[in-house]
């Protein structure tokens, strides 16, 4: 069974042992984003991190997300020491206080010259039936993955069994005023072009957006071979303000990310 609605929020719950909330707040927001991940009822997620370098990687794992009601510093989901050209795995999302479904998962490392962000690579599985459902997403170095432009996403397929849920992010604070802002408008097209839906989503730095379901949401049961395209409509941004976003199509028997190509602003 499908949740409905818009749902925001943390997927945080336990802090883990020593500094690492206080090295979180310190660090400048290098990293890789995983849009997507997390732990929700039946669903988890394995993540795998590796460092590329020959030296050792300090890399933090959490939610950039206020916890809490009165929206306190997350705590963070781990942190390791990762040997030269080695991996390390954090097998499942730790349960949430908070909130339960996917989020923006941030892999967060100290900056150097020269230095390569690590790999990382997420699996999101149900193993509630007789065929486990999964899917892999590809963390992305947020000087990829927060760039301006429009973010367009080709061969949207909906139908009765398979939904589509959409995703949205926008790129941290790395300092003062610690917030940030944007207006996501979604306008979506059928396979011959035609304008068949728009709305436009507020998403905060406090946490991601997820619509689950949004093509029907905005009165579309269906769609076949369609496209979805993301553009910045903040008032005063002129296009240039850094969001991501990621399509899932579920259905009963598979699950599957549909990941958005970045079109440069002319």
């Amino acid at each position: 069974m499908k949740p409905g609605g818009v749902l925001t929020g943390s997927i945080l719950v336990t802090a883990t042992i020593g500094t690492s909330i206080a090295i979180a707040q310190m660090l400048p927001f290098d990293g890789v984003l995983v849009l997507g991940a997390g732990k929700g009822g039946t669903w988890d997620t394995a993540l795998s991190v590796t460092n590329v370098l020959p030296t050792p990687l300090d890399v933090i794992i959490g939610p950039n997300n206020g916890c809490g009601p009165f929206g306190g510093t997350c705590a963070d989901f781990a942190q390791a020491t990762i040997a030269p050209f080695a991996t390390f795995v954090l097998p499942s999302i730790p349960d949430s206080a908070y909130f339960s479904g996917p989020q923006a998962l941030y892999v967060r490392h100290l900056p150097g010259f020269g230095s390569f962000a690590p790999v990382v690579t997420a699996i999101v599985s149900d193993r509630s039936g007789n065929c486990e459902r999964s899917m892999t997403l590809h963390g992305l170095n947020n000087k990829q993955a927060f760039l301006p432009g429009d973010l367009v996403f080709s061969g949207v397929n909906t139908d009765g069994d398979q939904y589509a849920n959409l995703m949205l992010a926008i790129l941290p604070p790395g300092g003062a005023p610690f917030h940030s802002e944007a207006d996501v408008l979604v306008t979506i097209r059928d396979v011959a072009g035609v304008l068949v839906g728009t709305k436009t989503y507020h998403i905060t730095s406090d946490g991601a957006v997820i619509v689950v379901d949004f093509l029907s949401g905005l009165g579309l049961p269906s769609l076949e071979s369609g496209s979805v395209t993301l553009s910045d409509a903040s008032p005063t941004s002129n296009g240039f303000s850094n969001f991501e976003g990621l399509i899932t199509l579920v259905s009963s028997d598979r699950a599957l990310a549909v990941q958005g190509v970045r079109v440069p602003i002319q």
